[in-house]
């Protein structure tokens, strides 16, 4: 092979390598809106004084709460207190007719998938930033990012699993599959 014939084959083939590996994903995951955009700078912040745990709340069984109920923001937006054009939609769309937020999760997967979030979040006293990463500093919300072909989410860091078990290996913790995958 001449080196014309061989920088041909490289450069196609790290053509084909740079399109598998960025634009697959483009193509298979779909950007989608929140229904509301919030601020979790806001709430967490000086002003209101929330934790994470006043609306993501875990169960007196230790179940993970999950995504508040509209309720929870009906407590302080009965009517709009702020000027923000998401605030309005809140109020118009949601409490007033009280009705649910349709939440989209970040990070659904399928339901033999289970993540103890009270192991996590009491007994090991790990702060939710550790894998939200710094929601609590947030303006908005980001773009929830669905399988076109599956209808999960993908995490906001990427993949859940090498993170959750390269945290176990640092800090010693045994794990097996059925820790997670029930």
């Amino acid at each position: 092979m001449n080196h014309r014939g061989l920088l041909f084959f490289l450069v196609g083939f790290g053509g084909v390598l740079a399109l598998g590996w960025f634009g697959f994903p483009a193509c298979l995951y779909r950007p989608v809106e929140q229904p509301v955009q919030f601020s979790h700078k806001v709430h967490l912040g000086d002003a209101a004084g929330q934790t994470c745990e006043d609306c993501h709340a875990i169960r007196e069984d230790g179940s993970f709460a999950g995504l508040p109920p509209v309720e929870k923001c009906t407590n302080c937006h009965s009517v709009q207190i702020g000027s923000t054009a998401a605030e309005s939609l809140l109020v118009a769309n949601y409490i007033s007719p009280k009705r649910e937020i349709p939440w989209l999760v970040y990070a659904a997967q399928p339901t033999h998938v289970y993540f103890p979030h009270v192991r996590h979040v009491k007994i090991a006293k790990i702060p939710c930033e550790r894998c939200h990463e710094m929601r609590g500093s947030s303006e908005d919300l980001p773009l929830v990012r669905v399988n076109r072909i599956s209808g999960y989410s993908r995490g906001l860091r990427g993949s859940y699993m090498d993170d959750c078990s390269g945290c176990h290996r640092m800090h010693g913790v045994k794990e097996s599959c059925l820790d997670c995958h029930q």
